[in-house]
C-alpha cells in the first residue's frame, strides 16, 4: 500500500510538472514549485475528502476529483502538443490547459445527467416466456452521488417494470450514512427479484459491512450462488471468485446467466452459461483512459459473443472518482430475453 501511494504521488507531481512547463512560462525558481506546491495540496485534500463527512463533503468530493480528471486531460493534451512541436508545428502553449478545461466542463456536464437505458434483445429457445432484465452496475453511491439523482435513474428504470433487477457490483463507495440510498433500493419493484453481487470496491470498503448494506436494502446476495427465478437460472459470484464454484458451472437446459464484475475469462466460461452481465470497466469514462483500460480487459464495454454464448458490459450506471464522462455516457441496461 505504501508503495502504491508513492508510485502514485510521484505521478501525480510529474504530471502536473509536465502540465505548467508546456502551457505556462514558469521563469523564476518559485513559479516552478508551484506545480509541486498544488500537486501537495491536491494528495493532502485526497486523505481529506475520504475523512471528512460534514457540511459541503460532497463538493469537496466533486472539485478534488475534478481536478484529477482536469490534470488527467491536461496531461494528455500536453504530451500530445509536445508531439506536434517534435513535428515542427507549433501551437499557442497555453492551449493544452484551454482546452482541457473546456473538455472538464463538458465531461462534467455529461456524467451529471441521467443515465441512458440501454434496450437490447436476446433470443433463445431456452426462453419460454419473455423475461426483462434490468442491470446496474458501478453506481458508488456516496458522497459524489445525491440521493435525488439515484432516485430519478431508478423511477427512469421502473417506467419499464423489469421483471428481474441486477446490481453487478461496486453499488457502495461508502459504509456510513447510506440510509437514503437503502431505502431506494429497498422500494423497487421487480416480481422476480433483485440480486447483488460484490465488486472490487465492496472489498476496498469492508465485505461485511457491504454485505449488511445489501441486506439492509433488501438485495438477495448471489456471489457464488445459483437461484432459479422467471424460468431462468441466475448465477452469481464474487469479485475474488470461489474457483470451485465456476469451476462447477455446467450448461443448463434453462437459460443460464453469470453475474461476474469484471468481465475477464469469458471465453473460458461461455460454455457453461448463455450470458453474462459485467461492469467495472466504465467504459474507459474520461478519453483516452478507455485505451489504457482495453490493455488490461479484452471487452471494454457493450454486447459480445463468444459461441453460443453473450457477454454485456455495462460502462457504469454513474462513474467512480471524478465526476466526468468524456465519449461515454451513464448506462442502466435493459435485457428482454425472447423465445426463439
Amino acid at each position: 500500500m505504501i508503495l502504491f501511494f508513492s508510485v502514485f504521488a510521484f505521478l501525480l507531481v510529474l504530471m502536473h510538472y509536465i502540465c505548467f512547463l508546456q502551457s505556462f512560462a514558469l521563469s523564476s525558481f518559485l513559479l516552478r514549485l508551484l506545480p509541486l506546491l498544488i500537486a501537495c495540496l491536491f494528495i493532502f485534500l485526497l486523505f481529506v475528502v475520504h475523512k471528512y463527512n460534514g457540511f459541503g463533503a460532497a463538493f469537496l468530493h466533486i472539485f478534488v476529483y475534478g481536478w484529477l480528471g482536469f490534470i488527467f486531460l491536461w496531461f494528455c493534451l500536453s504530451m500530445l502538443f509536445m508531439f506536434l512541436k517534435i513535428c515542427h508545428l507549433d501551437l499557442p502553449i497555453y492551449l493544452p490547459f484551454v482546452i482541457a478545461l473546456l473538455l472538464t466542463f463538458i465531461s462534467t456536464w455529461t456524467a451529471f445527467k441521467t443515465p441512458l437505458i440501454k434496450q437490447m434483445e436476446i433470443s433463445s429457445e431456452k426462453i419460454k416466456q419473455p423475461v426483462l432484465i434490468a442491470q446496474i452496475s458501478d453506481t458508488h453511491l456516496g458522497k459524489n452521488i445525491f440521493p435525488k439523482r439515484f432516485e430519478k435513474a431508478l423511477k427512469k428504470m421502473e417506467e419499464y417494470n423489469p421483471d428481474i433487477i441486477v446490481f453487478t457490483g461496486d453499488v457502495f463507495e461508502e459504509t456510513q450514512n447510506m440510509q437514503p440510498y437503502i431505502e431506494l433500493i429497498k422500494n423497487l419493484n421487480a416480481p422476480c427479484g433483485k440480486y447483488v453481487i460484490s465488486g472490487n470496491h465492496e472489498y476496498y470498503g469492508g465485505l461485511a459491512q457491504n454485505k449488511e448494506l445489501f441486506k439492509q436494502a433488501d438485495l438477495t446476495d448471489l456471489d457464488n450462488k445459483t437461484v432459479q427465478s422467471c424460468g431462468i437460472i441466475i448465477n452469481g459470484v464474487s469479485d475474488i471468485p470461489d474457483q470451485d464454484f465456476l469451476n462447477n458451472l455446467k450448461k443448463q437446459e434453462q437459460f443460464s446467466i453469470l453475474l461476474k464484475h469484471q468481465p475477464n475469462d469469458f471465453e473460458k466460461l461461455a460454455s457453461k452459461i448463455d450470458l453474462m452481465l459485467s461492469g467495472h470497466t466504465h467504459a474507459g469514462q474520461i478519453f483516452p483512459f478507455n485505451y489504457l483500460v482495453a490493455l488490461r480487459y479484452k471487452y471494454v464495454k457493450g454486447l459480445h459473443k463468444y459461441g453460443e454464448s453473450n457477454l454485456y458490459v455495462n460502462p457504469g450506471t454513474f462513474y467512480w472518482g471524478p465526476s466526468m464522462r468524456l465519449l461515454t455516457n451513464n448506462e442502466i441496461t435493459l435485457i428482454k430475453l425472447n423465445e426463439k
